[in-house]
């Protein structure tokens, strides 16, 4: 079982939220995010910023690793290998937001 520092997960998930949510949503200070999202156009990068639900996911991975201290330890369940990073949980409590 992967053990995780509840204060670290609950900041990790704030943290998310607020990224996902400036990046899709928010125009960001100066417009520098509105002038980034415009740079990218309606090409793969430019949709994944107008999804919240696909950013959380791709934003959350960098913090799983973060909270796991190592890609292994996240790719593992105890002993056995899990299909399943830690990545989700942190995305779905997002969803719930």
């Amino acid at each position: 079982m992967i053990e995780i520092d509840m204060i670290g997960f609950i900041l990790c998930t704030l943290a998310i939220w607020r990224l996902a949510y400036l990046l899709s949503q928010e125009d960001g200070p100066f417009d520098i995010v509105f002038t980034f999202r415009k740079l990218l156009g309606q090409g793969f990068f430019g949709s994944l910023l107008d999804c919240f639900h696909c950013l959380t996911l791709w934003l959350a991975i960098p913090f799983a690793f973060f909270l796991c201290n190592g890609w292994k330890v996240c790719a593992m369940d105890g002993k056995r290998e899990s299909s399943h990073g830690l990545h989700y949980p942190v995305e779905h409590v997002c969803f719930l937001m």
